[in-house]
């Protein structure tokens, strides 16, 4: 194996063992149905836990709010930091997005953190439209805006 294959494998290896990954499942549900849960949360790039806690808080209210749920067999992962998201789109090869896409197939959601560093509204919208794209299981943008719309009413 050629040096420079070797030191990109190195490369690769160190990347993806040192990106640590939080389980966020703490069971709770939402302030709109007293039956549904949460999804899962996964949260990426972080050192500790507390990095992220702001992110998550803020997803965790916005899904409360929305009128309808993510699946409870669903995952979020929140890429919590910039380095991280752009690992994760190289990796997914998704390239036409700066806050979210949802994987329906592997039932996951991966989240931009930086969302939540701007106005709720903004966030609230990416959240309700990647929700759109899991109830309409489908990749069709209008529709999942139309649905979008009608969840944040």
């Amino acid at each position: 194996m050629p040096a420079t294959r070797v030191l990109c494998f190195v490369s690769l290896l160190l990347l993806f063992c040192t990106s640590a990954a939080f389980s966020a499942d703490i069971p709770s549900k939402p302030s709109h149905s007293s039956e549904a849960t949460f999804p899962k949360f996964s949260l990426y790039g972080a050192k500790t836990l507390a990095e992220c806690a702001p992110i998550l808080a803020a997803a965790r209210s916005t899904l409360a709010s929305l009128r309808s749920s993510y699946p409870a067999d669903w995952t979020i992962d929140i890429a919590c930091t910039d380095m991280e998201w752009q690992r994760i789109l190289q990796m997914a090869d998704q390239h036409k997005t700066n806050t979210a896409f949802s994987r329906l197939e592997k039932r996951h959601t991966i989240i931009n953190g930086a969302i939540f560093r701007k106005f709720r509204s903004s966030y609230r919208r990416t959240l309700s439209h990647e929700l759109g794209h899991i109830l309409c299981n489908c990749a069709s943008e209008r529709v999942a805006e139309e649905l979008a719309a009608k969840m944040e009413q």
